[in-house]
């Protein structure tokens, strides 16, 4: 099983919808990483990662969404997780990536952020 990543828009949120196995990589080459640069290269501000059909999360895609996070900040913008699988979300927790990137567990709750947290632009 490879990755896939559907992507769609609610509410002003870019909502990249994740399956499979991300593995990263080193020169950004990888799905998630083209995808988010996508993303950043146009300025969007409000990004959401829908973990719930992830099967394997590597620490080099983890470096993608901590990349992203940064050039983000730089323009006012953040990004987001929600429905981690309980194994993903541990280990997120372990690694204490949840003190960097908001994790919740609906999209609800990522609506509520980002009115709360980002204009929309």
């Amino acid at each position: 099983m490879d990755s896939k990543i559907t992507k769609e828009v609610k509410n002003n949120i870019h909502i990249l919808s994740l399956e499979g196995l991300f593995t990263g990589s080193q020169d950004g080459s990888d799905s998630l990483s083209m995808a988010l640069n996508e993303l950043i290269s146009k300025r969007e501000q409000r990004i959401a990662l829908n973990f719930e059909k992830v099967k394997l999360f590597t620490s080099q895609a983890i470096g993608s969404i901590v990349k992203s996070h940064n050039e983000l900040i730089s323009f006012d913008g953040r990004i987001v997780v929600f429905n981690l699988p309980k194994f993903i979300k541990s280990g997120f927790e372990i690694i204490k990536l949840n003190t960097i990137i908001p994790i919740f567990d609906t999209f609800d709750e990522v609506l509520s952020y980002f009115e709360k947290n980002v204009k929309a632009s």
